[in-house]
């Protein structure tokens, strides 16, 4: 297969389990930079598994299989007792997080690398990740209200979340809400486009979802997870809407392809549903398209 896992990062929280997937395509641009001719597929994941095991535990394990392994951590966050006992919710401490992120860097600052965080909680992960960001934002497109606003939104655009539990949703929602606004009223506190804001507030409705990632499935059991794609065009944005199914499937295409000159299968997910280009700040006129 035409698909590159960069490395693989295991965390041990409690008895959930999640998995944060990071898309990206450096792993395709890096060897034909070094001249190898070797091609990779953009649709390249990086893994951070959270699963069962009392004691935090961080090990990581790169390309050549070394592993590194940091020492026992005690400290865990938690709403109460029952819900760890009927959930295994457990959250994870900032120091951890930002540690664990750390690992990653270069990714947690590019700011079109998407990031799905399966148990998301009420969103430590992925706050962490907004923040730095945003920071990338303000050190790079302070000058252009128009390119500020629209890599702004790609930072939202780019973090995605499933958390079984519906309170965490809705908190994770205005949390990373929050982070954008304080960041974003700061620069524009007298001129504030409304339009902007509500487009941003859909955004975290299409991307922080209420489902189960071990069915792929919405609380009614029946219905798939659904994720939206969020990409620039000339400084509008084109979405594309996919099943969580598709997106963690390798589907081979036949014949000649984009992705691989070798011969080899590629990932292809279909979308769903497509729509037409849009101006960033009018997002939330889109007319969702049913499954």
């Amino acid at each position: 297969m035409a698909i590159r896992t960069e490395g693989i990062l295991y965390i041990h929280i409690g008895v959930r389990l999640s998995t944060l997937l990071v898309s990206t395509d450096w792993a395709m641009r890096e060897p034909l930079e070094r001249g190898t001719g070797n091609r990779y597929s953009p649709h390249a994941f990086l893994f951070i598994n959270l699963s069962g095991g009392g004691q935090e535990k961080v090990s990581t394990m790169n390309s050549t299989g070394n592993h590194y392994r940091s020492p026992d951590l005690n400290q865990q966050q938690i709403k109460s007792k029952e819900r760890v006992s009927a959930h295994g919710e457990v959250f994870t401490a900032e120091r951890e997080v930002n540690a664990m992120l750390d690992l990653v860097k270069q990714e947690t600052e590019r700011i079109d690398s998407r990031f799905l965080e399966p148990a998301c909680g009420n969103g430590n992960f992925l706050a962490k990740i907004l923040e730095r960001k945003l920071a990338v934002v303000e050190n790079g497109y302070a000058h252009s209200r128009v390119e500020y606003e629209l890599n702004a939104l790609l930072t939202i655009a780019s973090l995605y979340g499933i958390e079984l539990l519906s309170d965490n949703v809705e908190e994770c929602k205005e949390r990373l809400y929050a982070i954008f606004y304080q960041s974003y009223h700061q620069r524009f506190a007298k001129t504030e486009d409304v339009d902007y804001l509500q487009s941003i507030r859909y955004v975290l409705d299409r991307n922080i979802l209420w489902g189960d990632a071990l069915t792929l499935l919405t609380p009614d059991g029946k219905t798939p997870i659904v994720f939206s794609e969020w990409s620039a065009v000339q400084g509008m944005i084109n979405r594309r809407d996919f099943t969580l199914d598709a997106l963690l499937k390798n589907q081979p295409m036949e014949g000649p392809n984009l992705f691989s000159d070798l011969g080899t299968e590629a990932f292809i997910p279909e979308p769903i549903a497509e729509y037409p280009l849009i101006a960033y700040n009018k997002l939330y006129c889109h007319v969702d398209q049913s499954v």
